[in-house]
């Protein structure tokens, strides 16, 4: 499962068959790792596994809205059909694997070590998925502190009869309110 954000690979499973849980576990690791807020949109194909009452009942636990497009619109899943093809080209054509392990071993290098840490992207700037969450993290916890420092500006001017107990609770609490928040939206 592919955050569309960053294009990061954020959920993958591997399993002999293909059945209802080989998504219904991809999903819950990309809910763990990123612990989306209720509502959010999660794009599938129209296969049997995405239909299925176990992955529907499991968006609806995690607060997801299943979002499956009309037969033969396929373009919404374009960015999953690229990343499969990147992974096909890049890493599995001519490759013949002695086990499964040896296949999830590779899956697991390509995917959280290449892919996600190290593999350029141009729609993001040249940098890897990891690196452009990072910068972005970054520039929103930088304009949260020129905001909180600024407001924080405004009410040391503004009550200046403020006992010094009374002006430390307010400073603290501003300091809190402008670092607990999670910029990608974790619980």
């Amino acid at each position: 499962m592919l955050d569309l954000f960053n294009r990061e690979v954020v959920g993958w499973s591997l399993k002999p068959l293909m059945t209802a849980d080989l998504v219904t576990d991809a999903l819950a690791m990309a809910w763990f790792r990123r612990k989306p807020a209720p509502g959010l949109i999660r794009r599938s194909n129209r296969g049997s596994q995405s239909g299925s009452h176990l992955f529907q009942d499991t968006l609806t636990q995690y607060g997801m809205i299943c979002s499956m497009s009309r037969k033969g619109n396929c373009w919404d899943n374009a960015p999953t059909e690229s990343w499969f093809s990147c992974f096909k080209n890049e890493r599995v054509f001519d490759e013949r694997f002695a086990t499964r392990d040896a296949m999830q071993a590779t899956a697991f290098e390509y995917i959280e070590a290449f892919y996600n840490r190290k593999r350029l992207h141009s729609i993001l700037g040249y940098t890897s998925p990891v690196q452009f969450l990072k910068d972005w993290i970054n520039a929103q916890q930088g304009e949260k502190q020129v905001a909180c420092a600024t407001a924080l500006g405004r009410r040391k001017t503004e009550g200046t009869s403020l006992t010094a107990q009374r002006a430390f609770t307010i400073v603290i609490q501003n300091i809190w309110h402008c670092h607990s928040d999670n910029p990608v939206g974790h619980r």
